[in-house]
Formats: C-alpha cells, sequence, structure tokens
C-alpha cells in the first residue's frame, strides 16, 4: 500500500488522561501487547516471522497455538531457536514483560487482565474450542489501542471475531496471506470480516511490527491523549476539513461527533500509514477518496456493532426517539456556548440544514445535510461560505448577508432557483446574526430551506372573467431581477457612501499634501542628518559585526564547555523554565533537547527532594545562594548548589543549578566515620592497656583495658603525667628515656618496640610488659603519643615452654619421618613378597596348562602351587592382623590352656623348615601342669612366629633353642638362635611395624617386617611383656616372652545365631545325601565349591544371582540343607540377599543355615554377615576340607563315632 512519508516535527508532552472506550492512553508504562492465533501450519510461519523480527520492539508477544491436550509441548524449546528473546510457556499469573514471548501450554484456555496472563481448562465442547478468540477479545479489553493481532495459517475461523474486537479497540489486526499460508481457512476467514489492517507474508509481518513499534501510536502514549484546548484550536481547521470530507463521500456530519474518538481514529489510519502529522493525513485524505470511506467504517466500527442489537435499536427506535423528535424538536445540543444559541435557534426554526460562520463568512459548524447547497471547490481546502455555496445561490447568499451586516437582523431570500440534474428548485434562505451568550464576538446562523412549489388559482375580473396564470419562468425571472435591483440598490447606497467618504479624504489628503511639502524640506534636511547617521551606522555596523563574530566564538566556546564539562549543570529563566542544560544534565535530569523553554516542574526528574521549585524561586527572589547534599532515586549523593542568574548589567534573569558528584566523597566520609566508630570501639574493645598521651607526656585517655590492668579510675590518671602514676610505678628509667625521645620537641624517634620491662606495679604485682609507643600528627598541629602495654608475663612463661615443646616436636618429627621411611620400605618389600608367590602360581599354572608333564613334575607344580597360595595367605593374614591391631579390633578367645603342648604343636610346624637347613632344633620346656588364661590360637602364633623369625636368620647347620620355665607368677618362654643377631642401633626398634634391620633390595631374608610387631601385641594383650637381646651382629639373638599366670582377657562378642566349629577336619568321612544351595557370581569358584563338596557325596545345585536363588528356594519347598553365599555381587550383595531369605516362610527355606563366603576377612565384616543372618563366616580362600567341615557343621552331620 503507498503511503506518504511523514514530516519530522517533535511532539509536545501532555499531562496522562484515562483513556475511554478501553483504549490506552495516558499510561506510558501501558506497552503493547501482539496476539498471535495459530493452528495448522502456523509453527512455520511463526517462526519466519520470529527470524524477521527485532528483538527490541518493546511488544510482548503471546502465541496462542491450537495444541493436542494429551501431549506435552515442545513449543518453547522450538521457538528459542528461533529468537533471542526469552521464550516462556505460560504458568497461571504470568505477568508479560515486552521484548519476550509467551506460549500457550497445551488443553488451557487463557486471557489477559492487567497484564497477567491467567489460564483456564479448556472447555469440552462440540467441535474446535475458540482459544484464539478467547485471548483477542480478553487483550482487546485489556490494551485497547496497545493490543495487536496476527492471525496465522490454521484451519477453521478462530481468531477472526477476535481480531474485529481488538480492531474496534483501536488495535491493529494482521492476517497471513493466502499464497503463504499452509491451510489458509483462519487468516482468510478474518480478512472476510473486513476488520484486517494487513494481509503481508510472515517476514512482511515482522518488518511492519517494527514499523509500528516506532509509532507514536503505539510507542509514544501521548500522540493518543486527549488534546488540549490549544492544540484543538491549532488543529481545528484540519479537522473541519476531514468532517467535510466524511459528510461529501458520506452524507453523514461527524461534527458534532465526540472529537476526542474521532482524533483516536483518525490517528489509528494515520500510523497504518506511517502519516504523522494531521495536516498531511488531510492531504492523504483529498488524494485517496477510498481512505475516507474507510475513515467512516473505521469511526463507525463501534456504533454498526451497536446497531446490530436488534432489541436494543428497536427500543430506540419506538419509545426514545419519537419523544425527541416529538413537535419538531431539534437533538440535543453540545456543551458549547456557541453551539447552544445555534440549536436555540434552529430548535425554533425546526431544525432545517445550515451553517453557523462568523463574520468573515468562514464555516464554523455543519448543521444537518448542507450537501444540496454547499460543495467544496477544486484547488486549496477551504471553508469560506462563498467558496463552497452553490454557484446558483452566491449573488443572493452575499447580498443577503450585507443586508444582515447592515441592519444587524434576520434576512430572508425566498423563492431562489437553483438547478439539479436539470430540473429547477426553490430554495429558501434565512441569514441570522447572532451573539453567543458568553463570547463577544458575533456570528451568522445561514438556513436552508427547500421552498415548496404552490400553483397561484386563476382570479376573476372586474368585468367578470378570469386573469390567467402568471409563468413561472417570468415569476422566475421577476424574482431575480427584484433582487437584482435590490442588490443594486445596496451597491448605490454602498457606493454613495464611500463616494463621501472618498471626498472627506480628498479634503484630507489635499491638507495632508501641503503638510508633505514642509515634510519635504524637513526631509532635506533630515536626509543630510540620515546620511551623517547613516556613516555613524555603518561604522556601528561594523562594530557589530565583530561583536557579534566574538559573540558567535563566545556561543561556540559556550556550547563546547557546556558539552564537555563532566558536571550537570542547568540554566533556568526567572520564570523556571529551562534554557540551557550540560549532558550529564540531560542523564540525571531525565532530560531531552526539546525541555529547553519547558517549566522544569514538568520534568519527571531523578531527584529526591521535594519544593524544587521553590528552592529555585526563593534563590531569584532573594538573590541568595542555597546549598544542600540531595540523592537521586538510586541513592547517588549530589551537591546541589543553586545560584542567582546574574546578567551583565548585574540584574537577576533566572537561576543556575549545579550538581556536583560528591557520592564517592559521601561514601568515603560515611566509611571514615564508620572506621572512626570502628576504630574506638576496636580500641575501647582491645585487651591490651592503652595511654594517650601529649606532647608533656600526660595522659590524654586511656582505654577500659587500662583501667581494668592496673586497677585505677580515669580520675586517677586522666590529665596527670605519666610518671606520677601509682606512686611513680611508670618511673621506668628505660621508658623515660625512650618516650623523652619521641616527644616533638626532641623528634629523635617517631616511635619504638618491643621494650620488655619487668616491674612491681602497685595493684597487681610483679608483671613482664611490653610497651610500644609512637607518635600521632594531628591536623590541628597538636601530635600526640600512643603507648601500647601488653602483659606478656604468661607470653614469657609459655615461650619458654615452647620452646620445650618445640625440641620435643623436632624429636617426634624426626621419629614420624624415620617411621614414614620404614612405611614406604615395607611398601616396597611387600610388593615384592605379594608378587614372588604370584609369579610361581602362574607360572606353573600357565605350564601345566600347556604342556603334558609327568607325574613328578605335575607333582611339584602342584606342591609349588600350594606352597605360594600358603605364603600369601600368611602374608594376607599378617596384613590383617596388623590391621586389626591398629584399629584396636583384635580380641582374644581366653581360656585356661596349658604352654608346653602349644609350644610343641608350633615346634612340629616349624620342624620341616629347620630340618631343611638342617638346624637343631632345642626345646626345654617346664613338665609342670601350670595353667594360664589365654587364647591358644594367638599364642601358638607368637610361638610359630619367634620360632620361624629364628630359622629365618640362622645359617645352616645353626641351632635354635626355645624354653619354657615358670617363674613366680609368670610363665617365660625364651626363643634364642646362633643366626645373624641384632645390630644395637636397630634393637630399640625391632618390635615397630614396617621395621626390618636390613630393608635393601639385596637382603637375603625374605619377608614384611609384621611378625615381631603382631607378637609384641598379642603378648601385650594377654598382659605380658616382650624383649629382645643380642650381643650384635653374628652372634645371635635371644627373644623373652613372659606372660602372667592369671590376668583380665577382654574375651570377644558372642555373635548370635553364630555357629561354632569345634570339629576336627579329619572326622569329615562323608556329605552323602546333603542339599547344598551356592551362590556365587564366578564361575570359576561355583565350579570348584561343587566339585570339593560333590567329592564329599553331597548334592550341590548352583546359581548365580540372588533372584535365581530366591527362585530355586520357591520352586524347591525343604529342598535345600544348607546355604552358600557370596557377599560382593553386581545388583544385589549378599546381605541384602540374606535378609530376603530369612522373610520366606520355613517351608520355603526361611529358615535354611547359611555361611557367608567372602574375601572380606576383618572382624566388622564377619559381624555384620551373623547380624544380617548368616550363621557362619568363612573368609576365602577357603581350603575344601575347611569347606567340607563347615558344610557338615550347619548340617548337622557328624560321624556316630
Amino acid at each position: 500500500m503507498n503511503r506518504r512519508p511523514p514530516k519530522k516535527k517533535s511532539q509536545s508532552r501532555r499531562t496522562e488522561k484515562s483513556a475511554p472506550n478501553g483504549e490506552q492512553q495516558g499510561n506510558s508504562n501501558i506497552f503493547p501487547i501482539v496476539g498471535i492465533g495459530a493452528s495448522a501450519g502456523g509453527l512455520e510461519a511463526f517462526t519466519q516471522l520470529l527470524q524477521h523480527l527485532p528483538t527490541n520492539t518493546g511488544m510482548g508477544f503471546v502465541l496462542v497455538q491450537h495444541l493436542s491436550p494429551d501431549h506435552k509441548s515442545l513449543l518453547r524449546e522450538i521457538l528459542s531457536r528461533a529468537t533471542e528473546m526469552p521464550v516462556h510457556e505460560v504458568v497461571d499469573n504470568t505477568t508479560v514483560e515486552p521484548n519476550q514471548l509467551y506460549v500457550i501450554p497445551p488443553g488451557k484456555q487463557m486471557v489477559i487482565s492487567e497484564g497477567v496472563l491467567k489460564l483456564m481448562p479448556r472447555e469440552k465442547i462440540r467441535g474446535l474450542a475458540m482459544t484464539v478468540d478467547t485471548f483477542f477479545f480478553s487483550l482487546a479489553s485489556d490494551r485497547g489501542n496497545k493490543a495487536l493481532a496476527i492471525v496465522l495459517s490454521g484451519g477453521d475461523s478462530d481468531g477472526a471475531l477476535g481480531a474485529k474486537a481488538i480492531k474496534a479497540a483501536g488495535g491493529i489486526t494482521f492476517a497471513q496471506c493466502e499464497d503463504t499460508a499452509q491451510v489458509s481457512s483462519m487468516p482468510n476467514t478474518a480478512v472476510a470480516t473486513g476488520h484486517v489492517d494487513f494481509i503481508l507474508t510472515p517476514s512482511e509481518i515482522a518488518a511492519e511490527l517494527a514499523k509500528i513499534s516506532r509509532h507514536p501510536y503505539v510507542a509514544d502514549t501521548t500522540l493518543v491523549e486527549v488534546a488540549s484546548p490549544e492544540e484543538l484550536i491549532e488543529g481545528k481547521n484540519a479537522l473541519q476539513t476531514i468532517f467535510v470530507l466524511l459528510r461529501v463521500a458520506t452524507g453523514v456530519d461527524f461534527s458534532s461527533y465526540k472529537h476526542t474518538t474521532l482524533q483516536r481514529r483518525i490517528y489509528r489510519r494515520m500510523m497504518l500509514y506511517q502519516i504523522l502529522q494531521l495536516e498531511d493525513y488531510v492531504t492523504f485524505l483529498q488524494n485517496n477518496p477510498v481512505e475516507v470511506q474507510a475513515l467512516y467504517e473505521d469511526v463507525l466500527i463501534n456504533v454498526t456493532s451497536f446497531m446490530r442489537d436488534k432489541e436494543a435499536f428497536e427500543a430506540l427506535k419506538t419509545e426514545v426517539f419519537p419523544i425527541i423528535t416529538k413537535d419538531k424538536s431539534a437533538r440535543i445540543a453540545t456543551d458549547l456556548d456557541l453551539q447552544k444559541e445555534a440549536d436555540r435557534i434552529v430548535l425554533n426554526r425546526y431544525a432545517p440544514a445550515g451553517v453557523v460562520t462568523n463574520f468573515d463568512l468562514e464555516i464554523l459548524q455543519f448543521r444537518g445535510q448542507t450537501s444540496r447547497y454547499l460543495e467544496p471547490t477544486p484547488g486549496r481546502a477551504s471553508l469560506n461560505l462563498l467558496k463552497m455555496v452553490r454557484e446558483d445561490l452566491r449573488l443572493e447568499v452575499r447580498t443577503a448577508v450585507g443586508q444582515a451586516k447592515k441592519l444587524d437582523a434576520p434576512v430572508t431570500k425566498e423563492g431562489l432557483q437553483i438547478w439539479e440534474n436539470e430540473q429547477a428548485r426553490l430554495v429558501t434562505i434565512n441569514i441570522i446574526p447572532f451573539k453567543a451568550r458568553t463570547l463577544e464576538e458575533r456570528y451568522f446562523l445561514i438556513l436552508f430551506e427547500d421552498a415548496t412549489a404552490t400553483l397561484q388559482p386563476e382570479t376573476s375580473t372586474k368585468t367578470g372573467g378570469r386573469k390567467p396564470k402568471i409563468d413561472p419562468e417570468i415569476q422566475r425571472l421577476q424574482q431575480e431581477l427584484k433582487a437584482t435591483k435590490e442588490h443594486l440598490q445596496s451597491v448605490i447606497e454602498e457606493q454613495e457612501a464611500s463616494n463621501q467618504d472618498l471626498r472627506a479624504a480628498n479634503e484630507e489628503i489635499l491638507s495632508s499634501n501641503e503638510e508633505l511639502q514642509s515634510t519635504n524640506e524637513e526631509l532635506e534636511t533630515a536626509k543630510e542628518e540620515i546620511q551623517a547617521t547613516n556613516e555613524e551606522l555603518n561604522t556601528v555596523n561594523d562594530e557589530l559585526y565583530r561583536r557579534n563574530l566574538e559573540l558567535n566564538h563566545l556561543s561556540n566556546d559556550l556550547e563546547n564547555l557546556l558539552s564537555s564539562t563532566n558536571i550537570p549543570i542547568v540554566m533556568l529563566g526567572a520564570d523556571v523554565r529551562i534554557r540551557r542544560f550540560t549532558p550529564l544534565a540531560q542523564q540525571i535530569l531525565n532530560l531531552i533537547p526539546t525541555d529547553v523553554g519547558r517549566p522544569l516542574r514538568d520534568i519527571n526528574h531523578n531527584l529526591n527532594i521535594p519544593g524544587l521549585e521553590q528552592e529555585i524561586l526563593s534563590v531569584i527572589n532573594t538573590f541568595s545562594v542555597k546549598e544542600q547534599e540531595v540523592q537521586d532515586q538510586k541513592g547517588h549523593w549530589y551537591d546541589l548548589r543553586i545560584r542567582p542568574y546574574r546578567t551583565i548589567d548585574n540584574k537577576i534573569d533566572g537561576a543556575v543549578m549545579i550538581l556536583v558528584d560528591i557520592d564517592a566523597l559521601k561514601r568515603s566520609s560515611e566509611q571514615l566515620t564508620e572506621s572512626r566508630n570502628y576504630a574506638e570501639a576496636i580500641v575501647e574493645t582491645m585487651r591490651e592497656p592503652l595511654v594517650v598521651l601529649d606532647t608533656s607526656l600526660k595522659v590524654i585517655t586511656a582505654n577500659r583495658a587500662f583501667y581494668e590492668t592496673f586497677e585505677v579510675t580515669t580520675t586517677q590518671v586522666e590529665g596527670r603525667p605519666l610518671f606520677e602514676l601509682g606512686n611513680g610505678q611508670w618511673n621506668i628509667p628505660d621508658l623515660r628515656e625512650l618516650l623523652e625521645q619521641i616527644v616533638p620537641s626532641n623528634n629523635q624517634l617517631s616511635e619504638f618496640q618491643n621494650l620488655v620491662v619487668e616491674h612491681e606495679f602497685e595493684q597487681i604485682g610483679r608483671k613482664t610488659m611490653m610497651l610500644n609507643a609512637r607518635r600521632m600528627s594531628q591536623p590541628n598541629h597538636q601530635d600526640m603519643i600512643l603507648l601500647a602495654i601488653d602483659d606478656i608475663t604468661q607470653q614469657e612463661q609459655l615461650r619458654r615452654e615452647r620452646s620445650q615443646l618445640l625440641e620435643l616436636e623436632q624429636s617426634s618429627r624426626a621419629a614420624a619421618e624415620a617411621a614414614n621411611r620404614s612405611k614406604d620400605e615395607f611398601l616396597s618389600i611387600l610388593s615384592h613378597e605379594l608378587r614372588n608367590p604370584l609369579n610361581s602360581l602362574l607360572g606353573w599354572a600357565q605350564l601345566l596348562r600347556r604342556q603334558k608333564v609327568d607325574a613328578s613334575k605335575l607333582a611339584r607344580g602342584l606342591e609349588a602351587i600350594e606352597n605360594s597360595a600358603k605364603i600369601q595367605t600368611q602374608l594376607i593374614e599378617d596384613l590383617l592382623d596388623i590391621s586389626r591391631i591398629t584399629s584396636g579390633k583384635m580380641r582374644l578367645d581366653a581360656r585356661l590352656i596349658e604352654l608346653a603342648p602349644i609350644i610343641e604343636t608350633a615346634i612340629e610346624v616349624v620342624r620341616v623348615s629347620a630340618d631343611a637347613k638342617q638346624i637343631q632344633l632345642v626345646s626345654t620346656l617346664d613338665a609342670a601342669s601350670e595353667q594360664i588364661l589365654g587364647d591358644p590360637v594367638r599364642l601358638q602364633q607368637i610361638i610359630w612366629n619367634l620360632l620361624t623369625n629364628a630359622i629365618k636368620f640362622t645359617p645352616p647347620t645353626g641351632r635354635v633353642e626355645i624354653k619354657l620355665e615358670y617363674i613366680d607368677s609368670t610363665a617365660q618362654i625364651q626363643v634364642s638362635d646362633t643366626g645373624k643377631g641384632i645390630n644395637a642401633e636397630f634393637l630399640p626398634y625391632v618390635f615397630e611395624r614396617f621395621r626390618q634391620a636390613d630393608s635393601s633390595q639385596s637382603r637375603a631374608n625374605p619377608g614384611i617386617g609384621l611378625g615381631l610387631a603382631i607378637v609384641s601385641h598379642l603378648v601385650e594383650l594377654h598382659g605380658g611383656t616382650v624383649s629382645a637381646d643380642s650381643l650384635g651382629e653374628e652372634h645371635g639373638a635371644t627373644f623373652t616372652v613372659r606372660l602372667p599366670k592369671q590376668t583380665q582377657i577382654s574375651k570377644p562378642a558372642i555373635l548370635l545365631g553364630a555357629v561354632n566349629i569345634s570339629m576336627p577336619v579329619e572326622d569329615i568321612t562323608t556329605l552323602a545325601g546333603v542339599r547344598v544351595l551356592i551362590l556365587d557370581d564366578s564361575p570359576d569358584v561355583r565350579e570348584l565349591f561343587t566339585v570339593v563338596l560333590e567329592g564329599y557325596g553331597a548334592d550341590v545345585t548352583t546359581v548365580a544371582t540372588p533372584e535365581n536363588a530366591i527362585q530355586s528356594l520357591i520352586a524347591n519347598p525343604n529342598g535345600y540343607d544348607v546355604l552358600l553365599s557370596d557377599i560382593s555381587m553386581p545388583g544385589e550383595d549378599g546381605y541384602t540377599f540374606i535378609r530376603r531369605v530369612r522373610q520366606l516362610g520355613a517351608e520355603l527355606g526361611g529358615q535354611i543355615p547359611a555361611a557367608a563366603l567372602t574375601a572380606n576377612a576383618r572382624s566388622e565384616d564377619s559381624v555384620a554377615a551373623i547380624t544380617a543372618g548368616f550363621q557362619m563366616h568363612l573368609t576365602k580362600p577357603v581350603p575344601p576340607d575347611r569347606l567340607a567341615f563347615a558344610v557338615a557343621n550347619l548340617a548337622c552331620r557328624f560321624p556316630t563315632s
């Protein structure tokens, strides 16, 4: 569509007013909201629209898409990829914000009220729910002319009525063009209503929205506000022209229509064509008759909707209108006095068509249908009556108006003939002069009324004949002749009056000529004076030109100074109107260039200062200067200075307002005050005594700690010399000497630090004090000395103690570092000792698998594998023991036992190792049947460790001797050897963990250095002692264990439900008939246990998961006698599994005896297994005979012998 480019003109700001008819006007906080309705194919169209839409339009966008209520909507994620605007899925009571997009959730209807989106369940109705119309209706009610509707691709007719409602409220409507819509029913239905402003592609809609967002009708509410009376007068002619164009084109006179409503409709049409000025729109209407009809329909959109209410309109027609028109009364007048007077006369004359003009015949108002008598003339638009009246009536109107002016009385012209469609029509004209009641100016009311043509009947003559009828043409000519005569007579009268005036003027001219002659003579004289004056003026002009140049330079300098200064300055006139301001003031006070000339009170500035205008007027009236600190709305501080504006001639012509940014200074001052208060609070709350002295060493003040420490009062201290306090207790020579050097008169020192004095004080006794002093310079040159006193009596004592502790810590650290080194060495050795048997295990296992070997080599390989496994098991047992020792969880199973059998058993265990090295193993055991309280297993471990250690460090053909004897209440066991011996330096550390005399890579004896540490701890648990003696290297060693006969030993906790294995393994002969269920996730373990137990005759079933085990138990009631279960399994551990088993009924195996088979060997692991519901805890690796015995124990299968 063609649009005329608008002229640039600044729009004045106006006072906010309420918006009638729901159209939002005076609230600048109300921003436009765009409602978008779409269905099938609408997502693609809206995505294209978003991709071409700027993100800073200042509008809010709400998408109402037909969605399935049964599926989750992905609209927000999809649209977020098409725009940088935030996209939200609406929740109830969501407030719409500008430059953000909101999408309706599935299964909901949505309305908007006061900018807040509210959700409702979608009603279950037949057909399609009109969710778009529902939202559009609420948007029209909520936003009025700030509402915009867009109908995109979709089926059915949803959105058409809602778009119509938005247009009726003054909003703008769009529809997607049929060519680009995948489904065109929705946009086509909206277009068919005739209430769509733009029919465009999605990208063109986006471009148009960008333009509309910048138009004052939408972006600036001031353009559509109710205009002030002055502005209405300025736009009066343009509005009157629009009324004439509408009346001529449609026959409807809108002059009495409410002007504010008309203005809003006109401004809306101007926005559609991007026209800013009313005069430009008038020209556009004159050049585009189609737009006149469009404006007519736009103005009457609400009226026509009212007329569609048949019942209301019929009531008006039958009941209201007859009362109004009774006795040909005219319609009710408007509030204007001029219109009231005119209406009064019209009512008296039965309301014929007419116009109201001023005395210059400029039409002010149209009354009724005047198109039959008036018509606009080609060319420039004019409302002059003589230019608009039809040519047939122009002469008569001119004559009648002249007569009415002269007589100041009504004048009537009847029988005037005008031609229309080649037919003559008779017209009566009434010219009525009048004056409004409240106005001095006089006006004309010109009324036009068609005359009814009547035939004159034939009359009889005296002779009895009939007078013939007068020809109408002759009658018309006679009337014209009469009118011409009257006009001519008025012209003659005017001419005679003019002649009289001319004669009087001629006489005056003659006298004036005489005066002119004398004046000419005077002018000649004056000419010479003027020439001289001109020369002076030329000189003055040159001077003024130079002054103007200087003023231009000064003005430029002033402009540059103001624009470059970093101080907010506002210059105000005596009427407190803005004259000039700096750029920084523009930011702080919300000023714009067009605010120059506006009163300061009209500016919504950011300063929190009531009565600013009164302050400025006070400065202007009193010539005083005012200064005060103020804050803006953000809390920023300024120093406001208001000074009188003085002219060059020292007159006060306004005020200058200056804002100095003191925020940093104010904050610093506040911080300084806070710091001072903080410092005083710190000084007052410090535990160290502080004294402030003047230059004569008198006490100015002291803090609370001083008074409390030295038990004195302020009266005893303040104002007195320091050295006289407390009977001279402060008269310390070293202190006096240093303080006198700090005094400004000497200026030898500015401070001294850490002066330690030990002195006897009057109230508190002998104390050690540390003194620090500093001279403090003050701005008033009154220097002071700050003396800080720190009682370090306790610190000195602590310092001495700390020195002792430091020495102890250093020695302890050295010991800890040595222990760490030992631990590192231990870890290296442990790695070696673990890998050696692993190497043997892997090597022999791979060799036996890959090669066919004879029986002897097979026996050697199996023996090597078994020995390596035993070595590794022993290493693990030692590690577990040391772990139990470290965590304090080692427990003894104490009972009364004899030591001799235990020692003999241990000897038999190590005898094979001794024989291998040809070592003589000698035992001397006391035969007395003495008993001690102890754990036989742990005591045998002690003896075994000592004997093994002795054999390991004794060379071949050496000697190892073990001796048992009872001395008083102690049993003493000694193990001596003729081996390597122990270095004297290592002897104190022989029982420490991770310690070995030789931890090098080339050591001759294997081991990880834990055996003797375990021995020491086990002996201590029995209440005994162990010691080592050696005469040095190569001289052997002796280990002595002393155990009390009777001692209190903490017994292990008895676990409920646990089974005690007490039968020797050798007694197990068969497990025939025992049904065993094995649960383990490792196939190798399941196969091994199956082979072992089936070898004893057991019936074995294996499963890999707890779920399978439960199913087997349920499927075979009472089908198993024993349950063996692993603990660490994927998905569900053994503890959870056994709890599930115990929840089963007894017939389904809920009470089946069970053992936990696990590699977790800690004591707490055993407790956890028994607590969970197992009867036994077996640590892997489990020897075959041990496994068989455990099953027999659980199944209660023992030999009958």
